[in-house]
């Protein structure tokens, strides 16, 4: 196709050498541990490294280092270039100096494009490119990691749920110089003398939506030492260990256990959204009088409400010197505020806080996604068990609105305890969901319930899991273990929520396995699984003491047969079970895609210029039209900008009302149950009939969409023209067909706001209000450059703090004026304000 390539040498070379590796042994064939139901990809290894050096006088030098990704789940997960519906990877690097464990660089995350078939993990089903299998591993080497046009930001993404906006023209910022969307790391964190001694360590992870829908993104970050030549010009960065050294399913924190085992970590599962995990350590300084360092290091794994407020408590006379935050600065565009957190001391606590919170500013230097913050300093008195809370920074809605932040148990200084929130899930009504694995949260302010159990459960929280195997016929026994929980626990389980005494299904106070005598007082239980079947949880302790609870979930693990998947184009895919055929139909285990059993698509109804179907205005209030190719024929070849041609293609008629320019695209993604990407189409129009003179032509609409079309003909009022859509070399797919411009009544782009809409005259009116011109659009493919300011909120010809304050009056109020880039009269949303604010610090 004659466009600039898109596959680098690097990718070229991996997906060429993917079909020679597929079948190959694995080099490392150490399991992932026990595997989850549904779609879990973990990063089974960090294979290699690269250094980029730095750039100028600026002091920062780029790195980024290969991830190999695993499916040990039993259900296929999607990885789709250019579509919603592929993973993005994260790195990080750490460093651990003198008693200090620090984050001190990240990259952009990498967007995923295509799965290979290999064996690091284990059995693959050999089910992949736009798809990761079951059983299956991908490698994406450092050159890919590191290629910058593939890197995104972060800001964008949802970690929680996996989701993320998909533009076909990113409104990214550009790329600067070899330092930009990398990891970035300071050569005051790597150089000699001041960083002898030093340890480091790369983390990865991923995020998946699929992964999330299932609640298994809490195992997806792995971690392995790296080393730094600080002789080298690049301050080169290479793996530390032979090979089997990546620490899987482990965020970087567990390193600086490794290191000094009198770390203690815990964490918190925050209902609806993502975890927290907290390490931290005391030491003895010496000295006379004595004093003792505090260090605390918070990661946050997946929170899209992210971390905020983090308070010590102190008990009188404590004595605080030395107090330092740290935090890893973004990035290359990045909207987020690098200003430090302010640290206050009071006589009952040390706190550290966002310069300012979510109402004041959503870029203020929260603790994002995939971070870590740390937080330290010396004092006076000894440690002793106490607790501190960590506040969410975004507030939430509906039942999860008083849930603004939650507390665990570390030492603090004397043993000071804070007051702890009531947690939301302290009733059966209210349990929070359970995934398999590892559970993590806190009974700090847990209260009891009634009626009672067969094994004494006070302090008690509730949780609720449903067993979904992915696979028929799946049974087993369910198996509940509190292992790592650091208090006496006990637990029961329930088919509904109690009202009689002893009703529950299984109860335990003390197990003798499987975990002590490291998790003394730890209770563990089992029960047969049914699938489908709802089951409650209730956890507490038999004393009444309270603490940091792990909660492990083990359930029967079976793999769905394979067979066959038609799509809606007619064609076959093999996979495994119904819960892998994505946009499909499954047509039963042991069922074969050969000879191929899908039935095969009609030609469209407008596969021929006299089923040409018309098509409307949207400046007139009509709708853009989906469609597709599938089966269709083809009249004839139109060759385009750059010798491009198109077949199989089909026909819309347009008739505009008003003379002048008219937008025609095919630049909406098509949101279709395949979840395939945009289609590469080619677009045309003709006068009078469908072989009438050619007036213009669009294969690729570079600054627009690719591999989308665009064309921008004058068209004159009344006379009937016909649209043709066609695949580039006979490719066929789905796709959206827009015409905006050419509406019956004379409109124009009326911008309220931050929202655009079109009106007339007369009727765009109001505060906020400002009307653009007749004929003018709102394009929304050609977002942010629509016919007026949409930072400028207020319509004053001028930017200033007003349009802030009228900004956020609007987004609070829920008006759909401050839905930035929307001109369907929707209800704003949290990615508005981003988007908002990097306007108005751009100057529009």
């Amino acid at each position: 196709m004659p466009r600039a390539p898109s596959t680098s040498p690097t990718r070229t070379f991996v997906l060429a050498l993917a079909s020679l590796l597929a079948a190959a042994p694995s080099l490392r064939a150490d399991p992932p541990g026990p595997p989850n139901p549904g779609p879990d990809v973990i990063v089974g290894d960090l294979p290699d490294c690269t250094s980029y050096g730095t750039v100028g006088a600026t002091n920062i030098y780029a790195f980024s280092f290969g991830t190999t990704s695993c499916n040990v789940g039993n259900v296929n997960i999607r990885w789709q270039a250019a579509t919603p519906y592929h993973p993005v990877i994260a790195q990080n690097i750490y460093r651990f100096r003198a008693g200090h464990f620090d984050q001190i660089g990240m990259s952009w995350v990498k967007h995923g494009f295509f799965a290979s078939n290999q064996t690091l993990c284990g059995v693959c089903n050999m089910q992949g490119g736009a798809t990761l299998g079951v059983g299956c591993s991908d490698p994406y080497d450092n050159g890919l990691n590191g290629e910058q046009t593939g890197l995104g930001p972060r800001s964008e993404i949802n970690a929680s749920t996996g989701s993320f906006p998909f533009f076909v023209n990113h409104n990214w910022p550009p790329i600067v110089d070899d330092l930009s969307r990398r990891i970035q790391i300071s050569a005051d964190d790597l150089t000699l003398p001041a960083n002898t001694g030093a340890q480091y360590f790369a983390e990865a992870l991923y995020i998946s939506s699929d992964d999330a829908a299932a609640n298994l993104g809490w195992n997806n970050a792995s971690y392995r030492p790296v080393s730094f030549d600080t002789n080298s010009p690049n301050l080169n960065m290479s793996l530390s260990g032979g090979a089997g050294t990546t620490q899987r399913t482990k965020p970087a924190l567990f390193a600086w256990q490794s290191i000094d085992p009198t770390v203690r970590i815990a964490g918190c599962d925050i209902p609806g959204d993502g975890r927290f995990l907290l390490a931290h350590s005391v030491t003895s300084n010496g000295g006379s009088p004595q004093t003792w360092h505090y260090e605390y290091a918070l990661l946050n794994l997946n929170s899209d409400r992210c971390g905020g407020d983090f308070v010590i408590p102190l008990p009188p006379g404590a004595n605080i010197t030395s107090a330092e935050f740290h935090a890893c600065p973004s990035h290359s565009g990045e909207p987020y505020s690098n200003t430090p957190w302010i640290i206050t001391t009071t006589p009952t606590s040390i706190s550290f806080a966002p310069a300012q919170t979510f109402a004041d500013d959503p870029n203020s230097n929260a603790l994002r996604w995939g971070t870590t913050d740390t937080f330290r300093f010396d004092c006076d008195l000894p440690p002793g068990d106490g607790s501190l809370s960590i506040a969410l920074f975004k507030p939430a809605t509906g039942a999860l609105a008083t849930l603004n932040s939650f507390a665990l148990n570390a030492r603090t200084p004397g043993g000071a305890l804070t007051i702890p929130p009531a947690p939301v899930n302290d009733n059966c009504s209210a349990a929070a969901t359970l995934h398999t694995g590892e559970n993590r949260s806190s009974t700090l302010g847990a209260t009891g319930s009634t009626p009672s159990a067969c094994v004494p459960i006070l302090n008690d929280l509730w949780f609720t899991y449903t067993f979904t195997p992915y696979a028929p016929n799946c049974t087993g026994n369910i198996t509940l273990d509190t292992c790592g929980s650091d208090f006496d626990t006990s637990l029961a389980v329930y088919t509904s929520c109690p009202n009689t005494p002893n009703s529950e299904l299984a109860c335990n106070d003390d197990a003798s396995a499987p975990c002590t005598p490291s998790s003394p007082g730890a209770s563990s239980l089992s029960f047969p699984a049914t699938p489908g079947a709802t089951y409650l949880v209730r956890v507490g302790s038999p004393t009444g003491a309270t603490g940091n609870l792990v909660l492990n979930l083990t359930v029967p693990f079976c793999i769905a047969p394979s067979g066959a998947c038609c799509l809606i184009n007619g064609t076959c895919q093999f996979t495994q079970g119904a819960a892998s055929c994505y946009g499909g139909s499954f047509n039963g285990a042991g069922t074969s895609c050969s000879p191929n059993p899908c039935p095969q698509p009609p030609p469209p109804a407008n596969d021929q210029c006299a089923g040409a179907i018309p098509i409307g205005d949207s400046s007139a209030g009509s709708p853009a039209l989906a469609g597709n190719n599938f089966a269709a024929d083809n009249t004839f070849n139109d060759i385009c900008d750059f010798g491009a041609q198109g077949q199989r293609d089909v026909w819309f008629q347009y008739t505009p009302a008003l003379t002048g320019p008219v937008v025609i695209d095919t630049c909406t993604f098509p949101l279709f149950p395949s979840g395939t990407g945009l289609m590469d189409t080619l677009i045309s129009i003709h006068q009078g009939s469908c072989s009438g003179p050619r007036l213009d032509c669009n294969d690729d609409a570079f600054g627009f969409c690719v591999p989308g079309s665009r064309i921008t003909p004058t068209l004159t009022a009344r006379n009937d023209y016909f649209i043709r859509i066609a695949g580039y070399s006979a490719v066929s797919g789905e796709f959206v067909v827009r015409v905006s411009g050419g509406g019956g009544t004379p409109r124009g782009a009326c911008c309220w706001g931050s929202a655009c809409s079109l009106a007339t005259p007369a009727t765009c009116t109001g505060p906020n209000h400002r009307f653009a011109g007749l004929s003018t659009l709102c394009n929304p493919s050609t977002f942010p450059t629509l016919p007026c300011c949409q930072a400028d909120f207020n319509h004053t010809n001028g930017l200033n703090a007003q349009d802030i304050f009228d900004f956020l009056d609007a987004w609070f109020s829920l008006s759909p004026s401050a839905a930035v880039g929307g001109n369907t009269g929707r209800l704003p949303v949290v990615q508005d304000i981003f988007n908002f604010l990097s306007l108005w610090f751009a100057g529009c």
